[in-house]
């Protein structure tokens, strides 16, 4: 049997056992420093990360007149985000040959560029959502004869103005909306149709509805416009369809949207009998307008 002998506490000086119990206080006091220093660290670094706006990968922008097609403005864009321009297609301005792109890094997030000021102003224009998409296909998808997929008036030559300033969440500015209605004139745009809206205090006043008068009262153009959702109470109207110019559309749901789309339960009536009504649905603002 053999026994092996260690050192304890009871086999130590006075002097041994205070000098480990100063290194032990030494040791907890460097890992409670170390500690403070993290957490220190981790709080700069959590307060870094909520200041920071990520714009994501940076692409080279050419803007260029091309010489061998009519001077035509032009523009390759690195989509890449590899600074080589070798591979990258030109874009002209949608308006002349209906181009499209479509930004990589799984973004999804389509393009088309339009071109202002003889060449020294570029815009590269992006959807701020998908609402515009949305009702252009109710307005004029084109699936084919009967096809049940067809919009109301299928194939219509749609004008697409985005008025919507992504710097603004993609609200709509005065001026984005007269820009919009002068550019339904040039191009003879038929009819109009606005799913925008704000809150509205003083409706036909100002440069917008004296712009949306002439729309409809000059240049013969049908303007639509949608009321808001703010009802259902009356005088609940948002901006512009408080105007007097356009016609303005609230939302519409019928009983077989209420079964299908919403799976709503028909109420009894007083003589008992269950059913839905078509009707406007409850968060729709009304009016009346001026």
């Amino acid at each position: 049997c053999v026994v092996a002998k260690t050192d304890s506490d009871d086999d130590k000086t006075d002097e041994e056992q205070k000098a480990d119990k100063e290194k032990k206080a030494d040791e907890k006091k460097q890992l409670i420093q170390q500690r403070n220093d993290a957490e220190m660290l981790l709080g700069q670094f959590q307060a870094l990360i909520e200041l920071y706006d990520d714009a994501g990968p940076y692409m080279d922008v050419v803007l260029f007149q091309d010489e061998n097609d009519e001077d035509d403005y032009k523009v390759v864009i690195d989509l890449k985000a590899d600074g080589n321009l070798t591979e990258s297609i030109p874009f002209s301005a949608f308006a002349k040959k209906r181009q499209m792109g479509e930004f990589l890094f799984g973004s999804a997030v389509t393009f088309c560029i339009q071109i202002y000021d003889e060449g020294k102003t570029l815009s590269i224009v992006t959807d701020a959502g998908s609402h515009g998409t949305h009702v252009a296909g109710i307005a004029a998808a084109n699936f084919g004869a009967d096809n049940i997929k067809n919009g109301v008036a299928p194939g219509a030559q749609v004008l697409a103005c985005k008025i919507g300033d992504q710097r603004l969440g993609s609200s709509e500015t005065g001026t984005g909306l007269i820009r919009a209605l002068i550019a339904a004139k040039k191009y003879d745009c038929d009819l109009v149709n606005l799913s925008y809206g704000e809150p509205s205090w003083q409706p036909d006043s100002g440069r917008v509805s004296e712009v949306f008068a002439d729309a409809t009262k000059k240049w013969g153009i049908t303007v639509f416009t949608s009321a808001g959702n703010d009802g259902p109470a009356l005088s609940s109207l948002g901006s512009p369809g408080a105007l007097s110019a356009p016609i303005t559309v609230g939302a519409y749901v019928s009983s077989d949207m209420m079964v299908d789309q919403y799976s709503t339960l028909p109420a009894p009536t007083e003589d008992g009998e269950e059913t839905l009504r078509d009707s406007s649905y409850y968060f729709s603002s009304r009016g009346p307008t001026p």
